[in-house]
């Protein structure tokens, strides 16, 4: 029964309705639900509405038939009490959502329009703008791979890196004997960790020898990196002790490609330069600490001559500090166990520093060197360049489009609506071209990723697209439509209305101010583009001198392959020396091949640093010995890689032998400390660093060899009968009608770098 009123006419009592709720009384949370449910679903919140105010009216026009009206004149007078719907809807919407947000999207929508009708036009400026972003956007992400990211460990920001640096501030290693001393004496850290590389054979009953890069860590190392191992355990502290039972940690990515991921791995023995060895865990992905390890081993595991020998400088040295500690407090104690040692062991330690900085200053660029800020700037530029042509082209199609806006601002339109409007055109372009510019930086990723030989870049150096890199591309797009978009929004603005009628679109103001923005458009292009210029010939010129001053090795026909050799079966020197021989004689015999060398490091790494003193070469006392890069070779070295001696002998038989001590220099060798001159016959001595020269046998000069782009002063040695290393690089030249599927190739030989 429908309640009477007071004048006695009968009315319907309609439920409460989303038009006599204001937003205002809502929880703000439950607003903000509804208006996000609203921007989802609109389609049916307008059906809702319309239905809503169909029902207001159905119930007014019963009242009206209810008071004895005529259904005529009460559906007039109903429409007319409720007013507008149309108006009502508005009001309702703005509830909603906010005014300014329906006319951002009806300006998208606009856009979207006028942008899909002028398709050559869009397609141009988002190529133009894609390239750009793309650019900028992929060498940002490897700067910040490189520099800016760093180590993937907890508080990183507390982890030190420990070194050392002689009388002549050059960076060292440390010792075994002194991290001993470290461990037990540095106050302020919670653990101290030790680590080593070596390579290694891995090797099974089942399966054939692999070469894996081996770490030697102390105990507490994962721990301190707050890694925990995926299968098994951790290394414990009676692993790390000198006479227990060999262990090792495999990496995921062994663990996959050599044993498919078997989880029964825990617990069964491998054989690691042919010690049974247990597995006793495998790491997560992606560590491989401290860069491209394969498999982990205790410190104490490490050769006897490296542990024992206080001048055996081969360990890096990392800790975390403790919570109340500070960096300049951990430096202090350093430089005090640092004198002592000093005094202690004065052959060894003799001037030797203790060092500590954060292990992300040791092991990640410096984006401050200008190599990277070079890179960074040449990544803007591009970009920059690519906004002005943008901009540029922007400001034309604006001239074309100026009888259009004078008729908006005709109407009724404020400069504000034009500009909002016109910028919301330049943010689709942009969105565009940042979309144009991901695929490019993802094929350019794609591209780097394939180029760069495998197990050659750090674990964590990731270079793909993250969420590091999407936010830095969204903010780049952002930054484009302020550069590229707002001159020509705010010349169209600013146009003369009657001028702009009168005329066309084409106003005398218009155009000369339109000239104006595209002469200071195309001047900051063309002093881009310039410094462009300037940098690439730069660039060009640098390398043609480098290549007229070096010798480049052609790598045609010339490939290599590693050997590493398992202790256990070549521990002696002449074991190691016959299989080198064999190895030699056996890939000679083989079809195609014409020449084979042996070496301990192939062009563009693997040389070692040596101080220099050279006889009858006087020194300051204040100078700093120099250091010189030698590299250990077979006779027929210069042969096998194509690079003839300028002067003198390549080495022979006897080279090498006790009495015939032998060595060939490079030129820039002979420039720096023969001025030039002739150095056949000259005598050397090398030592590594610390150690005195007079315990080193001296070396005669019977040769000369071109200096190779990227090489410093190089030495090269004869193999020699006391000497003989483990681990070696064969190099073969094989004949130009040969194939070469029968040996596989390494990175191609391009010149030597310390």
């Amino acid at each position: 029964m429908l309640p009477s009123t007071n004048d006695g006419n009968v009315r319907a009592v309609r439920p409460a309705s989303r038009l006599d709720r204001p937003a205002h009384h809502e929880a703000p949370m439950r607003e903000l639900i509804r208006r996000v449910q609203h921007l989802l679903h609109w389609r049916r919140f307008d059906a809702d509405l319309s239905e809503e105010m169909k029902l207001h009216r159905a119930l007014r026009e019963r009242d009206l038939e209810a008071g004895g009206m005529d259904p005529r004149d009460a559906a007039t007078a109903a429409r007319r009490a409720f007013g507008s719907s149309a108006l009502a809807g508005e009001r309702a919407r703005d509830v909603w959502i906010p005014p300014w947000l329906q006319d951002l999207g009806r300006d998208f929508r606009f856009a979207a329009r006028l942008l899909v009708k002028e398709r050559a036009f869009t397609a141009v400026v988002v190529i133009v703008l894609g390239l750009g972003i793309g650019v900028a956007n992929l060498q940002l992400v490897l700067i910040d791979a490189v520099c800016i990211r760093g180590l993937p460990i907890p508080r990183v920001d507390r982890v030190l890196f420990f070194g050392a640096r002689d009388s002549h501030d050059r960076d060292l290693t440390l010792s075994y004997r002194e991290f001993e001393h470290i461990r037990g004496a540095t106050p302020g850290v919670s653990g101290v960790a030790g680590f080593a590389s070596a390579p290694a054979v891995l090797g099974d009953d089942d399966r054939a020898p692999d070469r894996a890069l081996v770490t030697y860590v102390s105990a507490p190392t994962f721990q301190l990196l707050g890694e925990r191992p995926l299968l098994g355990r951790d290394f414990e502290p009676r692993d790390d002790r000198s006479g227990a039972t060999p262990v090792a940690i495999l990496t995921a990515g062994v663990w996959k490609s050599r044993y498919a991921g078997d989880a029964s791995i825990v617990g069964r023995p491998v054989r690691i330069n042919g010690t049974p060895t247990t597995v006793v865990g495998v790491m997560r992905e992606p560590l491989r600490f401290p860069s491209v390890t394969d498999v982990w081993l205790p410190l104490a595991a490490m050769p006897g001559i490296l542990t024992e020998r206080r001048a055996a400088r081969a360990l890096n040295v990392v800790t975390r500090m403790t919570d109340d500690a500070t960096l300049p407090g951990i430096r202090a104690a350093l430089a005090a166990q640092a004198d002592q040692l000093s005094r202690t062991y004065p052959a060894t330690n003799a001037g030797v520093k203790l060092t500590a900085v954060p292990i992300n200053e040791r092991y990640t660029g410096r984006l401050t060197d200008a190599v990277w800020m070079a890179f960074a700037g040449v990544g803007i530029v591009v970009l920059l360049i690519a906004c002005a042509n943008a901009a540029n082209l922007l400001m034309m199609r604006a001239a074309r489009r100026g009888h259009e806006i004078a008729v908006r601002a005709s109407l009724g339109a404020s400069r504000a609506r034009i500009v909002r409007q016109l910028l919301v055109e330049s943010a689709l372009l942009a969105a565009l071209g940042g979309v144009f510019g991901l695929m490019m930086s993802a094929l350019g990723l794609h591209v780097i990723n394939t180029i760069i030989p495998e197990n050659t870049l750090a674990y964590w150096m990731r270079w793909a697209l993250d969420l590091r890199a999407f936010a830095l591309l969204g903010a780049m797009c952002l930054g484009t439509v302020l550069v590229f978009g707002l001159a020509p929004a705010v010349h169209v603005a600013h146009t003369d209305v009657n001028d702009a009628i009168k005329s066309g679109g084409h106003g005398a103001s218009g155009a000369a101010r339109g000239r104006r923005w595209t002469t200071v458009i195309l001047t900051v292009e063309c002093g881009l583009t310039m410094v462009m210029l300037a940098t690439l010939v730069i660039g060009v010129r640098s390398t043609l001198a480098q290549g007229r001053k070096f010798v480049v090795i052609n790598p045609a026909n010339v490939l290599t392959s590693w050997v590493t050799l398992p202790a256990d079966r070549y521990r002696s020197t002449d074991a190691r020396r016959s299989f080198y021989r064999a190895l030699e004689e056996r890939v000679a015999a083989l079809p195609g091949v014409s020449l084979v060398a042996v070496a301990t490091a192939l062009p563009l790494g693997g040389a070692l640093p040596r101080t220099l003193t050279i006889d009858g070469y006087a020194m300051r006392p204040d100078a700093t010995p120099p250091t010189v890069w030698t590299v250990t070779v077979g006779g027929r070295y210069f042969d096998a890689i194509g690079v003839p001696l300028v002067r003198g002998r390549a080495f022979g038989d006897r080279d090498g032998l006790p009495g015939y001590e032998t060595a060939i220099v490079n030129q820039r060798f002979v420039d720096l400390f023969f001025a030039g001159g002739d150095a056949i016959g000259r005598r050397f001595r090398l030592t590594e660093p610390n150690v005195p020269a007079a315990q080193a046998s001296p070396l005669t000069v019977i040769g000369v060899a071109p200096s190779i782009r990227n090489c410093p002063c190089t030495v090269r040695c004869r193999w020699r009968r006391r000497s003989m290393p483990r681990n070696g690089t064969a190099v073969y030249r094989r004949c130009c009608c040969t194939g070469s599927r029968w040996l596989p190739c390494a990175w191609p030989l391009s010149g030597y770098m310390p």
